[in-house]
């Protein structure tokens, strides 16, 4: 795959290529997105959102993680243009999220993704972290 971005070693493309952000990071055939500490409250919270670029299908795995410790039961929900693909339910009494994190999805080129969570047990922000990680296929 030809260079992308600016130049520069390493060539890497994106505004913000090791750090947390609400976009996708491009390098060479691979991608990652990391949202960063957000407050997952009882209305639905966006961890991330954005707009996949180029002309590639992304084959990429999403994985969400509650980093506050508490006991609360949460709902996760990835949304692709506008639609919801997946969502699974985080409960105290199982600690384990269904299905399996990480989420597994392929993602079409130009497409729009959504991920969310919400606490389905208390109004406290609960501080949450979202990543994708994923490579191109042409």
């Amino acid at each position: 795959m030809a260079l992308v971005g600016g130049g520069g070693a390493p060539n890497v493309s994106g505004s913000n290529p090791a750090g947390t952000g609400s976009t996708l990071n491009y390098i060479g055939d691979h991608v990652y997105g990391i949202s960063g500490v957000v407050l997952v409250t009882n209305t639905e919270t966006t961890l991330m959102e954005f707009t996949t670029s180029g002309d590639a299908y992304i084959l990429a795995q999403i994985q969400v993680l509650n980093g506050s410790g508490n006991n609360d039961d949460i709902r996760y929900k990835v949304y692709l243009n506008n639609e919801i693909v997946g969502s699974w339910y985080y409960t105290t009494a199982s600690n384990i999220p269904e299905p399996s994190n990480p989420y597994a999805l392929i993602i079409p080129a130009g497409s729009k993704v959504k991920i969310t969570g919400e606490n389905t047990q208390a109004s406290t922000g609960r501080e949450h972290t979202a990543t994708i990680t994923g490579e191109m296929y042409a």
